[in-house]
């Protein structure tokens, strides 16, 4: 006797459905995020630099995007967004170290496979930058950013405007002192010969006129 056994005998069986659908959704899980890799904007395309960009490159880039995204320069919360992600690029790709492990990791996603290990998949926040964005404003030296960045010349011209300032303000508050020491020694002038003038006795010329007359 000959014994045929069904396939859908085989799929009611409980063990059988758990795997298949657990095989199914892993299957999809991983596509999706070789998905989500292949497509992640990466800080090269922040910078809107080539990955083989130089350094000077990528300095003379995030020169330009800053000029044109800085707070200071352009007020909108798409610019202010802008700019963090922008400062947060150049934090990785202008240090050597950190923009080689950061391309090590680039790597690696693309080239992710269906049974990576999941401890591989923590490259995506390793290298952001170590600037929070809600506390940059209370650290973030304009002075010293735009002396590294738009040169000693515009810096200079900056310190002279300032100590120029300086110096009309303290020429201003000594003026003041001046003005001020001017109507004190008139004030003991004016007091003086006041009080010099009530004390003359103005009857002794006339009592001598008329003794002369006498």
């Amino acid at each position: 006797m000959r014994i045929v056994l069904s396939n859908r005998w085989i799929e009611k069986i409980p063990p059988y459905n758990a795997l298949m659908t657990s095989i199914a959704f892993r299957l999809v899980q991983s596509k999706c995020k070789s998905c989500a890799y292949s497509k992640m904007k990466t800080h090269y395309d922040t910078l809107e630099v080539s990955p083989n960009a130089t350094q000077n490159e990528i300095k003379s880039a995030y020169y330009k995007l800053s000029m044109l995204y800085h707070p200071d320069r352009n007020k909108s919360e798409f610019a202010n967004r802008k700019f963090q992600n922008i400062s947060q690029a150049y934090d990785v790709l202008n240090n050597y170290q950190t923009r080689k492990r950061y391309d090590r990791s680039i790597m690696v996603k693309q080239n992710i496979q269906e049974n990576i290990p999941k401890t591989t998949y923590v490259y995506a926040s390793v290298y952001k930058s170590k600037i929070d964005p809600t506390e940059k404003n209370k650290y973030f030296n304009f002075d010293e950013w735009t002396r590294q960045h738009y040169g000693e010349t515009l810096y200079r011209k900056k310190k002279e405007k300032f100590t120029k300032a300086s110096v009309t303000t303290s020429e201003n508050e000594n003026d003041k002192e001046s003005v001020i020491l001017y109507v004190a020694i008139l004030s003991l002038i004016i007091y003086f010969v006041l009080k010099f003038i009530s004390t003359v006795d103005y009857d002794v010329p006339k009592k001598k006129k008329e003794h002369d007359k006498v």
